[in-house]
């Protein structure tokens, strides 16, 4: 028994997780939303009419100045930045590829118009003399096969291999 004893206390301790209470987690749930630190103290706490002003802001700094509150305010605004990116994303390549659909559709003026916006699209941008994208005139080519060209690049962009 003694050896176990022994081997249980030479074993390195796990750091443990610091856990926040549920008005803590609330507290930084409502900050990192957007609200100031002294409204997010004045949800959570359910702070008493009359309460100075002074009073709740004092308590609010107290909390963020917490190690454990200020890195989970921090991990909460990295999770909500890294939404915010994928969701933009995915919005983008939604716009693009309603885009392209739009772009064989019957209606002239409806498929110029989708050109126009594709081409000034951020990530073609052509009609923007810096852009990086080459475009070159060639009456030899046909409607079709400037089609495809135009397909292929979109290729490029969206990613998208029909």
């Amino acid at each position: 028994m003694e050896q176990y004893n022994q081997s249980m206390t030479d074993r390195p301790k796990l750091k443990s997780i610091p856990t926040l209470t549920s008005k803590q987690e609330l507290f930084c749930q409502e900050y990192v939303k957007g609200n100031s630190a002294s409204d997010a103290y004045r949800k959570t706490y359910n702070v008493k009419q009359g309460t100075k002003d002074s009073s709740v802001h004092r308590s609010a700094h107290e909390l963020l100045n917490n190690p454990k509150i200020s890195s989970r305010v921090q991990s909460l605004t990295a999770k909500k930045e890294a939404n915010l990116q994928t969701t933009a994303h995915s919005l983008s390549r939604y716009i693009v590829e309603r885009l392209v659909e739009e772009t064989k559709g019957d209606n002239p003026s409806s498929r110029l118009k989708a050109l126009e916006l594709l081409g000034k699209h951020r990530e073609i941008d052509i009609f923007n003399p810096e852009s990086k994208v080459n475009v070159t005139v060639n009456h030899n080519k046909t409607t079709a096969e400037l089609e495809s060209e135009i397909r292929d690049k979109l290729k490029l962009v969206i990613g998208n291999d029909d």
